[in-house]
């Protein structure tokens, strides 16, 4: 997973555009949440966390 990768060599910016590509591709999922959230918490965007949190809240608890 490249978001992953780019997550482990500390390119967080990159990470998170990488974690969006994936959410718009599979909007669905909330997997891809986690890797943004992920992103956003390395880069200290601390209010763009607060409202991804919120999003996911309205997904079903069933999606993976």
């Amino acid at each position: 997973m490249r978001a992953h990768a780019l997550h482990l060599l500390g390119d967080h910016p990159a990470e998170l555009e990488a974690a969006r590509a994936l959410r718009r591709r599979f909007p669905e999922r909330q997997v891809e949440l986690v890797f943004e959230a992920r992103a956003l918490a390395a880069l200290g965007r601390h209010a763009a966390l607060d409202s991804l949190l919120a999003a996911a809240r309205a997904l079903p608890p069933t999606t993976y």
